[in-house]
C-alpha cells in the first residue's frame, strides 16, 4: 500500500501506532518510521507513507474523502 497526502499550508504531524511503514516527503529519500514514532512535518509538500517505498501512491482522497455535508 501507498498513500499521497497533498501539499498543506499548515503544519502536520504523524504517528505510527504500530507496525511500521516507510514516509517520504516529495522528491526526497523514504525514511523508515516504528510504532512509537511521531514525525512533524513543517514542509507545505506532500507527504507519502508506504509498506514499501517503490510502490506507486494512491491520492489519499480516494481513502479518506472528505465529508463536505460539515
Amino acid at each position: 500500500w501507498s498513500i499521497r497526502f497533498p501539499r498543506m499550508d499548515k503544519m502536520r504531524f504523524g504517528a505510527v501506532v504500530s507496525g511500521g511503514c516507510w514516509m517520504r516527503v516529495e522528491d526526497q529519500q523514504a525514511l523508515r518510521v516504528e510504532a512509537g514514532d511521531v514525525r512533524l512535518m513543517a514542509v507545505q509538500q506532500a507527504v507519502i507513507f508506504s509498506s514499501d517505498p517503490d510502490i506507486p501512491p494512491i491520492e489519499a482522497q480516494t481513502v479518506f474523502p472528505r465529508d463536505h455535508a460539515r
